[in-house]
């Protein structure tokens, strides 16, 4: 690792520069450039937020009624990036109360991970397409041993990135990797990274599976 890199501490999964960082909250933000191989991102009404790991998460379907500003929560998987709705009535009910700033365990497209609870702003709310709100993927208050896991899982990351380091040297593949991430149950290995054109990846998959004995998703970080 380069010494003379200043890191930032925004988030709490991150170890990448901060002109990293900007690069890939910028494209959470937008939901453009990630090159999802395991999830099309074609989302539809009714469906699973993910085909894997995404527990009993949907998106609302059409027929399901618009859900009341009380009902609902938004949150951050990601400083600075994309802000997602969920669906939570609970929240009304004696010891459920969540607040701005609360750490939430919850599904995301990439499986179960933490995530921050923002203040609702009325007019984002207001502009959202029903189908774009999320129900079941509130999963409970982040305790202390969730904190801790993700820290032991920070550590497990920067040995997944070393062992990818390898494998492509082995395997004669160029890519530039900006972030390695195992989802919070430890189900999952999440590689971001950069290259020049498509990469066919597919035995370097195999051989990361393998290795690290997780299911692996490769998101490629460029314009579509």
């Amino acid at each position: 690792m380069d010494n003379n890199r200043k890191f930032t501490k925004l988030d709490r999964n991150l170890d990448v520069s901060e002109e990293e960082l900007k690069t890939l909250q910028e494209l959470e933000r937008n939901d453009d450039g990630f090159k999802d191989e395991e999830n099309t991102k074609y989302k539809k009404a009714g469906s699973p937020i993910a085909p894997l790991g995404g527990g009993d998460a949907l998106y609302f379907d059409y027929t399901d009624e618009y859900p009341a500003l009380e009902d609902v929560i938004a949150i951050q998987f990601q400083p600075a990036g994309k802000v997602y709705w969920y669906f939570y009535p609970e929240q009304k009910n004696p010891g459920n109360e969540l607040k701005q700033g609360d750490i939430i365990v919850a599904y995301s497209e990439r499986g179960m991970e933490l995530a921050t609870v923002l203040n609702k702003s009325m007019d984002d709310y207001k502009h959202q397409n029903k189908i774009n709100f999320i129900k079941n993927g509130f999963v409970r208050k982040a305790e202390p041993a969730d904190f801790e896991r993700e820290k032991q899982l920070e550590i497990k990351a920067q040995s997944a990135k070393e062992v990818i380091l390898r494998v492509n040297k082995e395997l004669g593949i160029k890519m530039k990797i900006i972030k390695v991430k195992y989802t919070l149950d430890d189900t999952k290995a999440i590689f971001y990274f950069s290259a020049n054109g498509r990469v066919d990846f597919r035995e370097l998959i195999k051989r990361l599976a393998y290795e690290l004995k997780r299911r692996i998703e490769m998101r490629q970080i460029g314009v579509r």
